[in-house]
């Protein structure tokens, strides 16, 4: 493992064991908008960030109102994106196929307030603990729309999931073994679907996101297809409704969801020979997000690769990723460099969110050998119900992260670093992925640009190296000042709250929901000093 890696999980690790798991007594209560200062005509055409002014306004507020009311770090998430985002996968499939499902994954963002925006249009939730569950039962979620999902899921979780009837994912042999077991014993019949892995497919995403592969924790691994299907007639107790795959996330191209729901139609064939109709498959998520787009995505390789030649041939000055690295260019398991080859995640994809479904809904897949369309193959096999799960794609661009500007300073003696009043636990993909350099921007002093762009890595204010919120550098209109505010768009998934923790006994900063009309609903107040310390 290099160092930058052994960074990055062991700043996982620490957040994991450092965060404060403190319940609250009180439930958010969206408060009615500021009707002084809520400017609606600030969001246009679904665009709820106004760089217009001297300071950008976000959800109809400007950027001091929103610090004077909830402080810095914040992170602020706009509830109409969520629903939009969530009717375009809808309308695909109403358009090329209605007996389509979609199950929110929670770990996205996972509080009943965001669970509530997809229960109010109708769609599901995919749950991977009893608090998920728990959280989408909160906010009207109908149980049989609750898949549970997850590997090592406790007797009492599974019970729950039987008692309510939601869909159980089994995750392996034993596992579906168990659940037959328990509901044998309860007198259920649960559906349950089970997942598969063992896929053999490269250069994916991230090997951290790729979770369908041959090693990955989860999923029954394909070459046991034949044992699994033999064994269904064991388990009386269980409704076996087909397969499940989550391929990763994000998956920026086409095949490796060609590759897999070919494979799941040849598994309903055989389950079909076995006299077993498959009434359900589930193709997982990872639909991308473009954090760039594909002009800024080239540029952004370009930048990288001349860089890191520059530096090759001694001139640091061009690079562009934190410490000399050639970033995605560089396999992960052999440590090869190879410029015609980008092996990290991607942060563009021809076909973003809802268009990756519909690009796989009009796909032709590669079924025993034969070519077939998409569409024809799920009639052949039954037209069994498709469920996706979206989760990043959903939430995503929904948010932004504003934090203020700390300290300046060179780094290897001729780099820029901005050291922000926030750490990296609040900018999760940070730890577990990386992040493309053009989500940053001032929020604040806007009129003031300097001639050229201002360019600079942004580091956390937390005691330990990896505390690096981006180790791409960024490009702002000019140099900031202390007490500047930036605002990290595109981080309404993961970042606020996957790794969030007290490190250094600093509080995790406030969530907030904003809805249409401007009601301010809170998602996470910032911790008080009692709570970090609490027991």
């Amino acid at each position: 493992m290099n160092r930058r890696n052994f960074i990055k999980l062991s700043a996982a690790g620490m957040a994991y064991t450092t965060i404060a798991m403190l319940g609250t007594k009180e439930k958010a209560v969206a408060a009615p908008p500021d009707k002084s200062i809520f400017a609606p005509d600030s969001i246009k055409n679904g665009k709820f960030i106004n760089p217009n002014g001297d300071e950008a306004i976000i959800c109809g507020y400007p950027v001091s109102w929103w610090d004077r009311h909830y402080g810095l770090p914040l992170h602020i998430h706009y509830g109409p994106r969520i629903k939009e985002n969530t009717q375009a996968f809808r309308q695909v499939f109403k358009n090329l196929y209605p007996k389509g499902e979609i199950r929110f994954a929670a770990k996205a963002n996972p509080h009943p307030a965001v669970f509530k925006l997809l229960v109010e249009e109708n769609e599901g939730i995919d749950v991977a603990s009893p608090n998920e569950a728990e959280g989408a039962l909160m906010a009207g979620a109908d149980p049989r729309h609750l898949d549970v999902n997850g590997n090592a899921k406790t007797d009492d979780f599974i019970r729950m999931a039987m008692s309510k009837d939601m869909v159980i994912i089994s995750d392996s042999l034993e596992e579906f073994a168990l659940i037959g077991r328990l509901a044998r014993q309860g007198k259920h019949k649960p559906r349950v679907l089970q997942r598969l892995s063992g896929f053999s497919m490269t250069n994916v995403t991230a090997a951290g996101s790729f979770t369908c592969g041959e090693w990955t924790k989860f999923g029954m691994n394909i070459q046991d297809i034949n044992e699994f299907i033999a064994m269904l007639d064991k388990y009386p107790h269980i409704d076996f409704q087909g397969f499940h795959v989550h391929i990763g996330s994000p998956i920026a191209t086409l095949d490796p969801y060609k590759t897999v729901a070919a494979k799941l139609v040849e598994f309903s064939q055989i389950l079909a020979a076995k006299g077993r109709p498959c009434k359900m498959i589930n193709l997982g998520g990872g639909y991308p997000v473009n954090y760039v787009n594909k002009m800024q995505w080239n540029a952004m390789l370009a930048r990288i690769q001349k860089g890191y030649e520059a530096y090759i041939k001694g001139d640091q000055s061009k690079l562009w990723v934190w410490e000399n690295s050639p970033a995605g260019f560089q396999d992960e398991l052999t440590g090869k460099i190879n410029f015609e080859n980008w092996t990290g995640e991607r942060f563009y994809s021809d076909y973003p969110k809802e268009k990756m479904l519909e690009a796989v809904l009009k796909s032709d897949l590669n079924v025993n050998g034969k070519s077939i369309p998409f569409l024809k193959a799920l009639k052949d096999i039954g037209e069994p119900t498709m469920v996706i799960e979206p989760g990043r794609s959903l939430v995503e661009d929904s948010g932004v992260t504003l934090s203020r500007v700390g300290q300046m300073k060179k780094v290897a003696g001729i780099h820029d670093l901005i050291a922000l009043e926030a750490g990296v636990v609040s900018f999760g993909d940070a730890l577990g992925h990386e992040i493309p350099m053009n989500k940053w921007a001032l929020a604040t002093g806007l009129k003031n640009i300097d001639k050229d762009s201002f360019n600079a890595f942004i580091a956390g204010q937390l005691c330990f190296t990896g505390d690096m919120p981006s180790r791409y550098k960024v490009q702002l209109q000019r140099k900031p000042v202390r007490g500047d505010v930036l605002m990290t768009r595109d981080t309404g998934a993961y970042d606020p709250q996957f790794y969030a923790a007290n490190t250094n006994a600093f509080p995790r900063p406030a969530r907030v929901l904003v809805l249409e009309d401007g009601s301010v609903e809170f998602i996470k107040k910032k911790d008080t000093l009692e709570e970090i310390y609490s027991l």
